[in-house]
């Protein structure tokens, strides 16, 4: 409150009512005591944050004005020992200047990763709800990927995350591209069972498959069940198949979900690996040595001579490496 008196020496009364974010920031400044003594660290953080976007050009949001008056509320009877009447202030509150307006934007569009290729982005004003209903579903989507800033995220661009996404996001009121929902419309009109029938190997006509797969396997060459669903990854084709999956390490490769496997060495030999390729008709194979060290090198070259030698494998062997010649 100020008194003063005019020209005509008549009294004036000014009443100042002190705003939150003053209240704040007197908080914030204080020394004896702090205010990491009133409260604890993780909210008393929180607020001298807060107190950095109140010092700031662009000031706060409302939601963080609403995030002010919580940890008032919360820690009143300690913050009474710097403002006695904290409990009426924070009844009806006041600010200095008119909150920050945030731009609100939801979007799912077509984009381009830094290799140029085609991908799905995900655009969205900061939302702790979308970006938790994204993180649940993260096993749904393929190649969902967290980009900065933190608010967006990339997806592969495939027919899955195409259906998937836009019925996610749909109900979330999220603007859409008008080619992705013209192919979301084409996808769902697909008849599933049809699209199978398509690509059963029995029905697959198109003379370039069958040069490429009797190129690939030989004319002489007997498909066994194991063998065609090893190549099912290769050449994009199904097949009814009524046995069940082998139970050994080539049944393991042929009937993997993607088109990488890892073999656990812990669990298969080098000469059980190289066998079950033998099976499945891998050859040639090309083995990599992951080590530049020259002693794991001649390790690893033992080893592999030894399994090559257990199947029967001792001619068309190839060594090719380079090692640091310094010192010869």
């Amino acid at each position: 409150m100020s008194i003063f008196f005019d020209k005509q020496q008549k009294c004036v009364i000014i009443i100042h009512m002190i705003t939150i974010d003053e209240i704040l920031l007197n908080i914030v400044n204080q020394t004896n005591p702090t205010i990491e003594d009133l409260m604890p660290a993780r909210d008393s953080r929180v607020l001298r944050s807060l107190a950095t976007s109140v010092n700031s050009h662009y000031f706060i949001t409302e939601n963080q004005s609403n995030l002010i008056l919580k940890l008032f509320k919360e820690h009143k009877n300690s913050l009474v020992k710097v403002v006695d009447n904290i409990s009426e202030l924070i009844v009806d509150p006041s600010w200095s200047k008119s909150f920050r307006q945030i731009e609100e934007y939801k979007k799912l569009q077509l984009s381009k990763n830094e290799d140029s290729e085609p991908i799905l982005s995900i655009y969205f004003s900061y939302s702790s709800n979308i970006r938790k209903i994204l993180q649940t579903n993260s096993n749904k989507i393929e190649g969902l990927v967290q980009t900065h800033p933190a608010k967006g995220y990339t997806a592969t661009l495939t027919e899955h995350n195409i259906v998937f996404l836009v019925e996610l996001l749909t109900p979330l009121q999220f603007e859409i591209d008008e080619d992705i929902i013209n192919h979301f419309t084409v996808i769902k009109s697909w008849d599933k069972k049809e699209i199978e029938d398509r690509f059963l190997i029995t029905n697959i006509e198109n003379q370039n498959f069958h040069k490429s797969i009797t190129s690939d396997l030989g004319v002489e060459t007997t498909l066994n069940n194991v063998i065609i669903k090893d190549r099912s990854f290769r050449y994009q084709y199904t097949f009814n198949n009524t046995e069940e999956q082998p139970v050994s390490l080539a049944g393991d490769i042929a009937y993997r979900e993607t088109s990488r496997i890892w073999v656990d060495s812990a669990v298969y030999s080098l000469k059980q690996l190289i066998a079950s390729l033998i099976e499945l008709q891998r050859t040639p194979v090309l083995m990599v040595f992951p080590n530049w060290d020259s002693d794991t090198v001649y390790k690893n070259m033992v080893i592999l001579d030894s399994a090559l030698k257990e199947n029967n494998v001792n001619s068309n062997v190839g060594m090719y490496f380079r090692m640091d010649n310094q010192g010869f």
